[in-house]
């Protein structure tokens, strides 16, 4: 068991959906719905998992989650995501390639996001390649795990 899709936001779909284009990255699904789009890319052109890029047309909306979405939230404990951990057989290699495909700084095998980041690590079980942790910002120090995936709540 582990993750296997990691979720990303764009304020210009289109412009990325050209770029795919140009290097041959192939889009497994185009999901569209009122206010929101996404692109599912073919894991195998990216590796680790399914990356998705979305544009929502108001970027505090996220309507994939249904219109009464906001009256489940809750931010008592978790206010955020920090990172998520995804573990290759060659972290660097697949850090630089998430890297070239988002077209964002990667140092090592850390790929910077806006606000967060994508760590990429050494193979840790016999899973494979595969999302193997979550990272949120939280009000206190906790470590769980769901579905094979480690979530490490920080305070910082």
């Amino acid at each position: 068991d582990g993750g296997y899709m990691v979720i990303l936001q764009t304020d210009d779909l289109d412009r990325f959906g050209d770029r795919l284009g140009e290097m041959g990255v192939r889009v497994v699904l185009e999901a569209r719905m009122p206010g929101i789009r996404g692109l599912h890319l073919h894991p195998s052109d990216v590796g680790g998992a399914i990356l998705s890029v979305d544009e929502s047309d108001d970027w505090t909306d996220w309507p994939w989650a249904g219109p009464d979405w906001r009256e489940y939230r809750r931010t008592g404990l978790v206010s955020g995501i920090v990172a998520v951990e995804i573990q290759a057989d060659d972290p660097a290699a697949m850090a630089g390639r998430w890297g070239e495909v988002l077209g964002r700084p990667v140092e090592e095998t850390v790929l910077a996001l806006d606000g967060g980041e994508v760590r990429f690590l050494p193979v840790l079980d016999d899973r494979g390649e595969g999302l193997v942790g979550v990272e949120v910002r939280a009000r206190r120090d906790a470590d769980l795990e769901i579905c094979g995936v480690r979530f490490a709540l920080r305070t910082s």
